[in-house]
Parts: structure tokens; C-alpha cells; sequence
């Protein structure tokens, strides 16, 4: 098997902006942008699941935004610049991606870089008319044994991965696999925030392609404590791959990041709803920080 490249990757917190409504106002505090600059709505995980954070994109532009903890976006047009809008008409779809979820978008019309309004599913006001829900496609929950350690741990270290879909069969895509094992995982501090990756060396490991059915199938990621690379403290563990929707747009990653298919921080600016992986080393007096 070939060496794993365990290293930090990132020691910034991570962080999502979510788009701000509105600027002030001499008169009540607030200016709302021009009119017809915005669409708002609301989305819904059907499994009841917090719906912050569903990504939203403007199909073919650079426009995106997050849901904040009701599934409430706010997705704004650029002002006109010199007269000249940004983007000066066309029907553009509105897509709402959670990776484990099922892709739903709405179309939406531009015209002279504003949008219009009582059209489809967009009322006079600027909102969509009804709450979009988002079926769960796939089950991931992950397990760790032991799932705490001291720090001079010798042993090697198991991460389980148990994938099942709700329904219909699921495309699951491992960048990297290596004699069956998962190509990599992240460690992300929960306290700090900071991120570490294990991944294969760049040259190895194979692309593997996976169709996950109802029954759980089984993924292991093994790894060992190398000294001065992971310090004690609280740990969630995520486990490498993407999953495949036979409706998703090109340019649907890359709205998230360039970087969001590889290992690493962008990785986890992919939204997700996952269960498990909690993992811990204590300090050398046996504490939990």
C-alpha cells in the first residue's frame, strides 16, 4: 500500500458569508437594493435536517449565495456599471445543491439586468412562491475505533464509512482508493476550526466509481498518529468523495471553489449533512481540551 501524505493543510477557521439584504438608509435605517435586483425564498431538507447553509447558484454566472438557518437566501443582481448591466437578459436557473441531496433549481428571467417578477415561480414581490424541499439521496455516517486516544497512540486507527441511499441508487466517486480503502479524509479541530488531511501520495491510488444501493455499504480509512502533526483536542472526521447527479450542471462545483473536488479546505466548502466521526486525542496528563 502507499504512503500517505498526513499533513496540515490549513489553519484558518473556515466560514461561510451570507449575502446581506440590505444597506442603511436616511429614512428608516435601511436602503433595499433597486427594484427587481433581488430574489428570496426558502428551501427545506425533506428529513427535517438544519437548512443553513444550502448552497444557491446562478446558473452560468458568478452569482451565489448561502441560506441562513430558516433556509432563507437572498440572491441580488449586480447594479448596472456605466449604464451597462452585468448581465443584461436571459432565463437563467437557480440551482440549490446539498451533496447528498437531491439537485433542485427554478428558473428564473433577467431582462435589461433586472429581474422580472410574476413570472413562473416568482410572485410579484420578488419571492418564490412556495418553499422548495430537497429529498435526501444518501446516508453517511461515520464511525471511529477507538474513537479516543492518547497522544503517544501506536496503533492504527479505523475510520468506517457506512454509505446507503434512501431510495434510488447512488453514484458515489473516490478520487482516490487504494486496495479498497477510502483516497483520504479530513480532520477538522472542532474547537480551532483548523483542518489536517491523510491522503494517498499524489501519483497513487486509482478513481473509483461506486453505485450505492439501500443496504449500507462499508468504506475504511486506517491510519496511524505521526508525532507533531495532529495535537490533542477534539476532532471530526470527513471522509473524501463526491457523489454524482445525473442533472448537475457544469460549473456547479467550480461556483463553490476551483479547489472544491480536491482534498484539502475548499473540500469541505462543499455542503453536506453527515452523522458521526467524532474523534479525540487527549493531552499527555489524559485531558480533553
Amino acid at each position: 500500500m502507499a504512503r500517505s501524505s498526513f499533513k496540515k493543510i490549513f489553519a484558518a477557521s473556515l466560514s461561510f458569508a451570507l449575502f446581506a439584504a440590505c444597506e442603511k438608509s436616511p429614512l428608516e435605517g435601511e436602503i433595499s437594493n433597486p427594484p427587481n435586483l433581488e430574489i428570496r425564498g426558502r428551501i427545506h431538507l425533506a428529513d427535517n435536517n438544519s437548512p443553513e447553509g444550502i448552497h444557491v447558484w446562478m446558473g452560468n454566472t458568478a452569482l451565489t449565495t448561502r441560506t441562513d438557518k430558516d433556509g432563507a437566501f437572498v440572491l441580488a443582481l449586480p447594479p448596472s456599471a456605466s449604464g451597462s448591466p452585468v448581465y443584461a437578459g436571459g432565463i437563467f436557473n437557480l440551482y440549490f445543491y446539498v451533496a447528498n441531496y437531491k439537485l433542485i433549481s427554478t428558473p428564473v428571467t433577467v431582462h435589461e439586468g433586472k429581474f422580472l417578477y410574476s413570472r413562473g415561480q416568482v410572485n410579484q414581490n420578488g419571492e418564490l412562491i412556495s418553499t422548495l424541499s430537497m429529498p435526501k439521496l444518501l446516508n453517511i455516517k461515520t464511525t471511529v475505533d477507538p474513537p479516543v486516544v492518547p497522544p503517544n497512540f501506536s496503533q492504527t486507527i479505523r475510520v468506517s464509512v457506512a454509505l446507503s441511499a434512501v431510495h434510488d441508487s447512488v453514484v458515489v466517486v473516490f478520487p482516490k482508493m487504494i486496495g479498497g480503502q477510502l483516497g483520504g479524509v479530513v480532520f477538522r479541530e472542532l474547537d480551532s476550526g483548523k483542518i489536517y488531511a491523510d491522503a494517498p501520495e499524489d501519483n497513487a491510488g486509482t478513481r473509483a466509481v461506486e453505485k450505492i444501493g439501500n443496504e449500507p455499504r462499508l468504506f475504511r480509512f486506517d491510519f496511524n498518529l505521526k508525532p507533531g502533526v495532529l495535537p490533542p483536542g477534539r476532532y471530526e472526521i470527513i471522509p473524501y468523495f463526491l457523489i454524482e447527479q445525473h442533472n448537475m450542471p457544469a460549473g456547479l462545483l467550480a461556483s463553490i471553489s476551483d479547489r472544491a473536488g480536491e482534498i484539502g479546505p475548499d473540500f469541505l466548502k462543499i455542503p453536506f449533512r453527515r452523522e458521526g466521526g467524532l474523534f479525540a486525542i487527549r493531552d499527555v496528563q489524559g485531558h480533553l481540551n
